[in-house]
């Protein structure tokens, strides 16, 4: 068997029939695309019988012998397996690269509304639209009537009956449903979004639905809060690997911390192995990240990569409201869809047509690109308060970081008044026993000692902000920082410093 030729001639074959394509590279895999209903199409990993079968589709095989009189003869065959695995390992393979999947018209990387169905090979997107979805039209520069037509029809149809805390949690909210539309022009990381409120029953899974159907209608899997990294990173990898656009966790009930979700939410790009084979896919991170949650408190390297979006109904039972303006909203969403779609794409055709203005905001660390693009578009749309809640939600979720502050503020007062420079954690410790939400571990006196000793490790040279009002409901903000000082009688030492206060502002310097 001659593996290079027929190697050769195989995806020459591959390449004459794979059109439209089916079979594309992704995160450098091998995948074949599959319709698992009248609206999802996904992505599945060729391994050989697949791949047999679909060149079966596309080239003849046959096998050569010698009849007993001398004769050769001819017989159709099977696409020999052996060369099947040889395909799958094939350096460069002649087929499309696959960056994504859409059922929606989307802005390419350049700007540009993908409105063609089908495989777009300059951006790597493959639009598939739902059975009967036909886009509607949007003008190359719509006009001011056109955009604020555009933004009615989202507040006053889709989100008004849902009890936002404030403006800038339904202009977040917003940021969230045009995300898959201009996720491509996005070259960087997007945050993840947590859909928060005060209580159960607020319409926070509904919320989520209203925001992602627009532009993933329901092709989008809701899951549980993972417990392990490891459960995160293959829940990242199979969602990358089967082509899915977001990653949506439901109902957050425990502290919601994970290397590998932070990692994935600052990548742009996903490694990893994939799981029961020696293949590894390194894919664009493209996907959506998004949670639910009554209350949720997130470690402090999830909350700087997450935006707010947080309910507070008026009511102590909230799932009895009445007088909804649409009793059934899904089923308005389902209708409504075309509608949606383009107002969606009307607020982004605006704010190109101004000449892609930037917002008039400072641009999220790690997620410039992202705020340039949709707070650009949002500002240009009219809603300025994007944002504006981001640093209230990370103090009000980030219970680690709130307790670091007050125990810091407890302990520099208690040291100031027994005129003491440094301490030690067995001194420290009664302080932070007072102190909500500072767990220490140990069962013992000497074991929580221990305990104390490792938590002002782990956070020396930390600097955290205390803010408290005073009688004219002014806010007060002090820096602190936990220092490493010296040995004293066998014990390690610790001082804590303190920046000047200053008013409605976290710049305090020492």
């Amino acid at each position: 068997m001659n593996l290079p030729k027929l190697n050769r001639l195989c995806w020459a074959a591959v390449e004459a029939g794979n059109n439209p394509p089916i079979i594309f590279t992704h995160g450098g895999v091998l995948v074949r695309s599959e319709r698992k209903s009248d609206t999802a199409l996904t992505l599945q990993p060729l391994n050989p019988d697949m791949l047999r079968h679909e060149i079966s589709r596309w080239a003849m095989f046959h096998t050569k012998g010698i009849n007993k009189d001398g004769s050769f003869f001819k017989r159709s065959a099977k696409p020999p397996l052996d060369v099947m695995k040889d395909l799958l390992v094939t350096r460069n393979p002649p087929v499309p690269e696959l960056s994504m999947i859409v059922s929606v018209p989307v802005f390419g990387p350049s700007g540009t509304l993908l409105t063609t169905p089908g495989y777009d090979e300059r951006s790597g997107i493959l639009y598939a639209p739902p059975k009967g979805f036909t886009a509607l039209p949007v003008p190359e520069s719509p006009s001011e009537d056109e955009l604020w037509e555009a933004r009615k029809f989202i507040e006053n149809e889709v989100l008004i009956d849902f009890p936002f805390a404030g403006e800038a949690d339904k202009a977040n909210l917003i940021a969230l449903m045009l995300l898959p539309f201009i996720r491509a022009m996005v070259d960087g990381s997007v945050p993840m979004h947590m859909i928060e409120a005060s209580m159960p029953g607020s319409g926070k899974g509904l919320l989520l639905h209203a925001a992602l159907f627009p532009g993933l209608g329901a092709d989008y899997a809701v899951s549980a809060q993972p417990t392990q990294d490891e459960e995160w990173r293959k829940s990242i990898t199979s969602h990358l690997l089967a082509g899915q656009t977001a990653l949506i966790i439901d109902n957050v009930n425990h502290k919601l911390e994970s290397g590998a979700l932070a990692n994935a939410i600052t990548s742009t790009i996903w490694t990893d192995r994939i799981l029961g084979g020696n293949t590894n896919i390194r894919a664009r991170m493209s996907l959506i990240f998004a949670a639910t949650g009554n209350n949720p408190t997130v470690s402090p390297e999830i909350g700087r990569r997450s935006v707010p979006t947080r309910l507070t109904p008026a009511t102590d039972r909230p799932e009895n409201r009445t007088g909804f303006h649409h009793q059934d909203l899904k089923e308005f969403l389902l209708q409504s869809r075309p509608r949606l779609v383009q107002c969606c794409h009307t607020l982004v055709r605006y704010w190109q047509a101004a000449g892609c203005p930037a917002p008039k905001m400072r641009l999220l660390g790690s997620f410039e690109r992202w705020t340039h693009v949709v707070g650009g578009i949002l500002h240009a749309a009219g809603f300025v308060d994007f944002l504006t809640n981001y640093h209230a939600y990370q103090d009000a979720s980030d219970i680690e970081r709130t307790s670091l502050a007050s125990f810091c503020d407890v302990a520099y007062n208690w040291m100031q008044r027994q005129n003491k420079l440094k301490a030690t954690a067995r001194e420290l410790l009664e302080i932070a026993e007072r102190v909500e939400g500072l767990e220490l571990g140990g069962m013992t006196e000497g074991g929580r000692v221990r305990s104390m000793g490792k938590y002002l490790a782990a956070n020396k040279d930390v600097f955290t902000s205390y803010s408290e009002p005073d009688e004219d409901e002014n806010i007060w903000t002090t820096v602190y920082v936990i220092r490493k000082r010296s040995f004293s009688a066998g014990q390690m030492t610790w001082a804590i410093e303190a920046g000047e206060k200053a008013i409605e502002t976290h710049q305090t310097h020492f």
